[in-house]
């Protein structure tokens, strides 16, 4: 990905805010960031390009891993308790992702969504086997625990409802699943 402009990406996020993603063009962005239009279009081949950019300009992705790596806690409360304190508040350093995600569930069936829940899923097994080394949880099997924690990753709906899966598996993807997936223990 070429380097970002700030001024472009601001500009740009307004007018996806402004317009919404089926009235954005090219133009309007080049317009608001005061960029001239063909340096725009060097950049970004269409908005699809500009709202990937836009996408990992203002993606938690870092500071939600980090977050995860970082909670403290000895018993199996307090691990719960600090992780949800990180995590909302690194979701909220970046709250302009917020509209950007329902943008990609919209537009792209949250496949940027789920490539990022494909890279935080290795720290929330890991997550899982610190709060299972607590023994304060009830005995239940791994398969249960290890299936609760890949489909609250790897699916929009709750558990027990027809989920749809939010992306299209790639080859990556498809190894991720291979190595998580519950049905692989």
């Amino acid at each position: 990905m070429p380097d970002v402009d700030p001024q472009l990406m601001a500009a740009a996020l307004e007018v996806f805010r402004e317009y919404g993603y089926g009235s954005t063009t090219l133009e309007l962005v080049a317009q608001r960031s005061k960029t001239p239009l063909d340096q725009v279009r060097q950049q970004y081949a269409d908005k699809d390009k500009l709202l990937a950019a836009l996408l990992s300009t203002y993606s938690p992705l870092a500071s939600l891993l980090h977050a995860l790596d970082s909670v403290e806690g000895d018993s199996a409360e307090e691990i719960v308790r600090d992780a949800m304190r990180r995590t909302v508040k690194a979701i909220q350093q970046h709250e302009q992702f917020i509209e950007l995600a329902a943008i990609d569930l919209q537009v792209n069936n949250g496949n940027f969504l789920a490539g990022i829940s494909m890279q935080i899923l290795p720290k929330a097994l890991e997550m899982l086997e610190r709060l299972k080394s607590t023994g304060q949880l009830r005995p239940v099997s791994d398969l249960c625990h290890r299936s609760l924690v890949w489909q609250c990753a790897c699916f929009r709906s709750v558990p027990g409802s027809t989920a749809q899966p939010i992306f299209y598996c790639t080859a990556s993807s498809k190894t991720m699943l291979a190595r998580t997936s519950p049905w692989s223990a």
